[in-house]
């Protein structure tokens, strides 16, 4: 009977003792749960939304609230992820009115314009400049705009840049950066069909860019009377951009093509050994010449050289000189680089400046409304700088200017005029500027094999 009593009492422990175990392994097991499903909740709710993560439906009650905080910041994390507002600078914009705009609030507005009066004024900014609003927008309803300012940046040059932290609460802290700039090669062609302007802004290019070929052109062509439908034109060109892909501005043509019936213009930017930056033809030979051929822009063509009947006089007599008929005040350059021999009223010619360029060539410019301000004789002037304004005095019968080109002492035609560049390149010189073109024409054959005339 004791032994049986023993082993009765033997498994009534070794009962007791299981279950212990058992509470004690459940109780561990429940302990386990709470740490590790409470973290993963709290993982999968930022990581693994709607994948069926889901632990509400758990025992385990503390675990509830962190999954519901997580949920919120998640939602909270993605609705405020950070923009930016990017805008150029129009006539009449302020800082104050850009921010204003976007519903910055006026405190934080007026801190942000403190901040950068310290080392630049902001009422200096330009039309142009790019202004970048880094901010998140925490409104509660549309209705209610409020936005959050991280940080602006205000590209104030090409290479500059103001960027304005926020530092504490309420408070800016601004600062001028250096900022790099990133050379992108464009290439663009087009053909004569209504104007060279017209033609090449249809087919992408930049006006100032349209302006400088123009420019380079223009003393070997008149472009209202050498121009053809069905020219053709090429320009090979930079443009400039910063770090994070803003374009910022048109550098320099490289080289530019232009084709007409009869001839072919091709043209290069070439730095010397000297150090100054010019533009040749392929043979070496600058492309600015000594005289202009046609020294109004936009002006007609209202009577050409030689013998013809004169509107006023009613008889033959030699026209010396080319007629531009443009509206009175139309600036007039000059033609080119020299010194004024004469200026004052010349009978027929009305008000008149005659301009020595060298031993060879001299200019003269009639009829005009009015001189350039301090000009007289003996003045220096530079081509292409304003010597006068169009006008119609003397024996004319409406505004325009008489332009005549003198060579030795006698009239020539300023339409067949021919004068010589300015610079040409000789022995190791011209052998660098070859080697030079040699590379910019391998670009355009291999780089630009598609963009063809």
């Amino acid at each position: 009977m004791l032994s049986l009593k023993k082993l009765i009492n033997n498994h009534i422990l070794n009962i007791r003792w299981n279950n212990i175990l058992k509470y004690e392994l459940f109780a561990t097991i429940i302990l386990v749960s709470i740490l590790f499903f409470g973290t993963y909740a709290i993982i999968s709710s930022g990581n693994n939304a709607g994948a069926g993560n889901d632990f509400s439906e758990l025992s385990l009650q503390k675990s509830k609230e962190p999954i519901k905080k997580a949920i919120s910041k998640a939602k909270k994390k993605q609705d405020l992820e950070e923009k930016i507002a990017k805008v150029r600078v129009k006539s009449g914009d302020s800082l104050s009115s850009i921010l204003g705009k976007l519903h910055v609030e006026n405190y934080d507005s007026y801190e942000i314009v403190k901040a950068i009066n310290k080392i630049y004024l902001a009422s200096k900014l330009k039309v142009g400049d790019l202004v970048k609003i880094h901010y998140l927008d925490i409104s509660s309803d549309l209705k209610n705009k409020k936005i959050h300012i991280n940080k602006v940046e205000i590209d104030i040059s090409d290479t500059k840049r103001l960027v304005i932290n926020k530092a504490l609460p309420g408070s800016y802290v601004a600062e001028l950066i250096e900022v790099e700039l990133f050379s992108k090669l464009q290439v663009k062609s087009g053909k004569i069909k209504n104007s060279l302007y017209v033609d090449a802004e249809q087919a992408g290019i930049p006006a100032e860019i349209i302006m400088e070929f123009i420019r380079f052109y223009s003393f070997d062509l008149d472009f209202q009377r050498d121009i053809q439908k069905g020219d053709k034109f090429l320009i090979f060109y930079e443009t400039f951009y910063n770090s994070e892909g803003d374009f910022i501005k048109n550098g320099d043509i490289i080289y530019c093509k232009f084709i007409t019936s009869n001839q072919e213009f091709a043209n290069y930017k070439y730095t010397t050994t000297k150090g100054s930056t010019l533009y040749f033809n392929d043979k070496g030979s600058s492309v600015t010449k000594a005289l202009l051929r046609t020294p109004i822009s936009g002006a007609r063509m209202s009577s050409s050289f030689g013998y013809r009947k004169h509107p006023i006089l009613g008889y033959n007599k030699l026209h010396t000189g080319v007629d531009f008929a443009a509206r009175t005040g139309t600036p007039i350059f000059a033609a080119g680089s020299g010194t004024v021999d004469f200026i004052g009223w010349k009978g027929g010619y009305g008000k008149y400046i005659r301009i020595r360029h060298n031993s060879r060539y001299k200019t003269a410019y009639a009829h005009m409304s009015r001189f350039a301000k301090s000009l007289k004789k003996g003045s220096k002037v530079k081509q292409r700088q304003v010597i006068g304004y169009v006008g119609s005095t003397g024996r004319s019968t409406g505004p325009h200017l008489h332009y005549e080109v003198h060579q030795n002492g006698k009239a020539i035609n300023p339409r067949t005029l021919r004068a010589e560049s300015k610079v040409t390149l000789k022995g190791k010189e011209l052998d660098k500027f070859f080697m030079h073109k040699g590379r910019i024409d391998f670009i355009l054959q291999n780089a630009f094999a598609a963009v063809k005339l």
